[in-house]
């Protein structure tokens, strides 16, 4: 399937489906005002830990070396996986409600970091949240939203019978291609952010840190 073909498709698939697309920004946005209200409503003892923590981390970013190779690793670690246990939650029937679970802590973290690094460095903390977490998400959303809503879509085709029980008939089969080459173009995406994520984004911290 070419590229053309699948932006096409997937255009198809959001006027189809676009409550399913609509659930799935609900619960990341959800997610990131929990975020924000977790931090919030820290323990001041837990806030005061971590932020020693981070400070300590800020400081040796600062002053030493960006390995960018381990970053790179620890960022495919914390996004692909996701990814790929969305895409297998959607061969089941129980996969919608697991889904937006995982949007929406998702959508914490990214609430959670931001929030954190303001409040502990104020006015420059805005800045640096926005630099830190922003490049790398341009890519990780869409692709958290729409794999989301591809696989809610498949999830739900299975609990409403859409799919051979008795296993697959050969239109099952080409759907299941199809749905594979999406996941496999949206993981092309989510690398992307990795890119940016393990050697952008440190060097432009480091920039504002030094």
């Amino acid at each position: 399937m070419t590229n053309k073909g699948l932006f096409y498709n997937l255009l198809r698939h959001i006027q189809e489906n676009i409550w399913v697309y609509i659930m799935s920004i609900l619960f990341l946005c959800t997610g990131i005002v929990l975020g924000i209200y977790a931090v919030k409503y820290m323990n001041t003892n837990n806030r005061g830990d971590l932020s020693s923590y981070f400070m300590n981390f800020v400081k040796t970013l600062g002053e030493k070396p960006i390995n960018n190779k381990i970053i790179m690793i620890q960022t495919i670690k914390n996004n692909i996986p996701m990814l790929i246990i969305i895409f297998l939650l959607g061969f089941t029937m129980v996969g919608l409600p697991v889904i937006l679970f995982i949007d929406m802590i998702k959508g914490f973290t990214i609430g959670f970091s931001f929030s954190f690094i303001i409040s502990t460095m104020g006015a420059k903390g805005a800045i640096l949240g926005l630099i830190s977490i922003i490049p790398q998400n341009i890519f990780y959303v869409p692709c958290i939203v729409i794999c989301s809503a591809i696989a809610m879509d498949t999830s739900l085709k299975k609990i409403k019978g859409h799919i051979d029980k008795h296993g697959f008939t050969q239109n099952n089969l080409v759907e299941n291609k199809a749905y594979l080459a999406f996941f496999l173009f949206m993981i092309c995406i989510a690398m992307l952010g990795v890119l940016v994520e393990g050697y952008i984004t440190p060097s432009m911290i480091k920039h504002i840190l030094t």
